[in-house]
């Protein structure tokens, strides 16, 4: 009887064996996808980063030039509203 019990003790032992190896080879596969995977993310979000910079420095040259374009256009208003002013003031006169 003990002998029996120790033969199936020690078979269940070689059979944990045997999986270990399955177990330690699955476990290296899956850590390599994932790492795989990690760094097409990581390229991924490089790429889009860089693409961020590139619209913020493209928006911030855009705001440079409406800023100026709004300067022109306030100078040109006022210039238009002193000639206004001045041709109401001949008009006035006549």
């Amino acid at each position: 009887m003990k002998a029996l019990i120790l033969l199936l003790f020690l078979s269940t032992l070689s059979l944990a064996c045997v999986c270990s190896g399955i177990i330690s080879s699955s476990f290296n596969d899956f850590s390599s996808h994932i790492s795989r995977k990690l760094k097409e993310q990581s390229n991924s979000l490089e790429i889009l980063n860089k693409s961020i910079q590139e619209n913020i420095k493209t928006l911030k040259e855009q705001n440079t030039f409406q800023k100026q374009n709004l300067a022109l256009l306030q100078k040109e208003s006022l210039h238009n509203q002193e000639l206004l002013f001045l041709l109401k003031q001949r008009n006035l006169l006549e």
